[in-house]
């Protein structure tokens, strides 16, 4: 008898298991841990970029020679979008829930999407 009640709480266990796993991975944990280990070379990025617009403007080939260096491989793979605002130079996209906008005074802002 106990080999029997054995297998629905392996199963009930196993399911549970898997449904926390599903779980977590589609909240906002692993997002933001991606958003968050990428500040600090997306804060060295910004001051670099706001030196470049302060110096002479910003131009899409200017961003793609500043992202050429090795010390922002990380940031390399993301998608850039220019911002047609005056305060805000470009926008960087983490993934689905996260974003950096970064300023001209080399300010950097992180927007969460709902």
């Amino acid at each position: 008898m106990r080999v029997h009640i054995a297998w629905p709480i392996l199963f009930a266990l196993l399911s549970i298991f898997l449904f926390s796993v599903v779980l977590y991975q589609k909240s906002a944990i692993p997002k933001y841990r991606e958003a968050e280990r990428l500040q600090p070379t997306l804060r060295t990025f910004a001051q670099d970029l706001a030196k470049l617009q302060e110096e002479s403007g910003t131009t899409p080939s200017d961003i793609t020679n500043i992202m050429a260096e090795p010390r922002f491989d990380k940031i390399r793979p993301y998608g850039i979008k220019f911002l047609d605002h005056p305060k805000w130079i470009i926008s960087i996209r983490i993934n689905d829930r996260f974003s950096f906008d970064v300023g001209v005074d080399g300010s950097l802002l992180w927007i969460e999407k709902p």
